[in-house]
């Protein structure tokens, strides 16, 4: 589950360093398919049987939500999105 924030965080820097700019659309897209990986996110979470497993499952969230939030604010701000 995991996987999802890494590659679309490597796609925005490729195509961000590759000099191509990135529509609306697309930070639109990455946007939805992060809302689709939170609520899997929160369904592992919620699946844990005990408590030790349980922090360790929102540790690993939590460290990526980062990465995460900082690819989706990397494809906003290179589609050119203004307020």
């Amino acid at each position: 589950a995991g996987d999802l924030e890494v590659d679309c965080g490597e796609a925005v820097h490729v195509l961000m360093s590759a000099g191509h700019h990135m529509s609306f659309a697309t930070a639109v897209l990455l946007a939805c398919a992060l809302c689709v990986h939170s609520i899997l996110e929160g369904m592992a979470l919620g699946a844990q049987t005990t408590m030790r497993s349980t922090q360790g499952v929102f540790i690993a969230i939590a460290a990526h939500k980062g990465l995460a939030a900082y690819a989706l604010g990397g494809s906003v701000l290179e589609s050119g999105a203004s307020n």
